[in-house]
């Protein structure tokens, strides 16, 4: 589950690195250690209330299972499954999940002041993650006004007398306020933030439809940090039909270059049957 979400960028992305001696992701073993560490270190080893926070965080996951079983059926239906839940499944497992939680409460009250505790650590983590962006523009602001940094006057100035056509005007405007500028003293920040902003958010399209390609644009532009987007397109054989998307597929990508021109696109095409090993490679 970590890793999941550290490759969805939920969490920070360190979670993600392997060992290279073993291959496992041994940062999350690690923090994983150390929270529970610290978690026994400050209950001081009472194994009631130590129980007693383990079983809301488990009901807890349980019930965000059941939340994203529901937002699937309500968001994402056309979703190929093997297994399908009823809508009564998920109802009485949350219900019983909410049932438990009300009497491990009931039980020892205390412990849910250490979960809660627990839990506002793990969301402000979570949100550090997916407002990264936003925090390092923050602290490159906050350097820049803590450690004054000469302008650069070098750019050439046009004449009073030269009427300067609007468009060209614009291009001419500086992209960010001065205390955003980059220089010297925000360069490993700015790198930082480019690093994020550049890396690739994968979305596989299978026919050449403008709705959905401008729906997951904008999904891009919502809720991820990058602004590089990739679209794959698989097809089994090149075949005049398939080659006709891919044609289709290119003119609508140019399109929304001109539409969204913040984002970078790229076409992936492979001649390939769609399936698991696709979607790793």
């Amino acid at each position: 589950l970590m890793r999941r979400l550290g490759s969805d960028r939920v969490v920070p992305v360190f979670f993600v690195s392997t060992n290279k001696w073993r291959g496992t992701c041994h940062w999350i073993v690690l923090v994983f250690f150390a929270v529970s560490t610290s978690l026994v270190l400050v209950l001081k080893a009472d194994q009631t209330v130590v129980a007693g926070v383990y079983t809301y965080s488990f009901l807890a996951l349980m019930f965000l299972f059941g939340s994203g079983c529901i937002m699937l059926k309500l968001k994402r239906q056309d979703i190929p499954r093997d297994i399908s839940a009823p809508w009564w499944y998920c109802g009485v497992g949350m219900t019983l999940v909410a049932c438990g939680f009300l009497a491990n409460l009931l039980g020892n009250p205390q412990t849910l002041m250490y979960f809660v505790s627990y839990l506002i650590m793990t969301l402000v983590v979570v949100f550090a993650s997916l407002e990264q962006v936003f925090l390092l523009r923050v602290l490159v602001v906050l350097t820049n006004l803590v450690r004054k940094h000469p302008q650069n006057h070098d750019t050439p100035q046009s004449d009073d007398n030269v009427e300067v056509p609007p468009d060209v005007a614009a291009k001419q405007r500086p992209s960010s306020t001065p205390l955003e500028n980059e220089n010297a003293n925000v360069s490993g920040l700015v790198s930082a933030i480019k690093a994020i902003q550049s890396a690739p958010v994968v979305f596989f399209v299978k026919d050449a439809d403008l709705t959905t390609l401008n729906k997951a644009i904008l999904y891009v532009r919502a809720n991820e940090l990058t602004h590089n987007l990739r679209f794959i397109h698989v097809y089994p054989a090149a075949t005049v039909d398939a080659l006709e998307v891919v044609d289709q597929l290119k003119d609508m990508i140019a399109m929304f270059d001109r539409v969204y021109p913040k984002i970078q696109y790229v076409l992936v095409k492979a001649v390939s049957t769609h399936g698991v090993r696709v979607i790793t490679g």
